[in-house]
């Protein structure tokens, strides 16, 4: 890895191989790692933990691909590592321990993985009304033997 120079609050990372990593706090603990190169901008979440300090957890799965203007690029495995590569390295010479969790998103791109959270979002508000049904159901079924039980003969 090249050399990192530090700008701003010192939670902008400059290198000397084209590209920057800023790490900004996003409705705490949630934070957000914003890896630039070039024109691209891959935006990476995040969760500061308690202890010990400088030491925050990202999300695999968040690395979907590029935002938009550059949103429809496939982005492979292979371009996400490095990219995890890149904002670990810099953040670590920011003085900040960053432990990866979780696998890379099976999407290609930024727009596959919006299409993706919206899909599960709808398959789980359909669970929900079909549990509220099933609920709403039972609730009726019950009332209704409660009210052949303790109607006089």
């Amino acid at each position: 890895m090249g050399r990192f120079r530090k700008r701003g609050r010192n939670d902008l990372v400059e290198s000397d191989e084209g590209f920057t990593v800023e790490l900004t706090v996003s409705g705490f603990p949630g934070v957000r790692f914003q890896y630039k190169e070039g024109p691209r901008t891959m935006d990476v979440s995040g969760e500061a933990m308690a202890k010990p300090v400088n030491l925050f957890v990202l999300y695999r799965s968040s690395m979907a691909g590029w935002e938009p203007p550059n949103a429809s690029e496939t982005v492979d495995d292979a371009t996400r590592q490095t990219v995890l590569d890149r904002i670990m390295a810099a953040l670590s010479y920011a003085g900040y321990v960053i432990e990866p969790d979780g696998p890379f998103p099976r999407v290609r791109n930024h727009m596959e993985g919006q299409i993706q959270s919206e899909q599960e979002r709808a398959a789980a508000r359909q669970r929900w009304r079909e549990e509220d049904e099933l609920r709403r159901s039972w609730r009726d079924d019950t009332l209704e033997e409660h009210r052949h039980r303790d109607t006089p003969k």
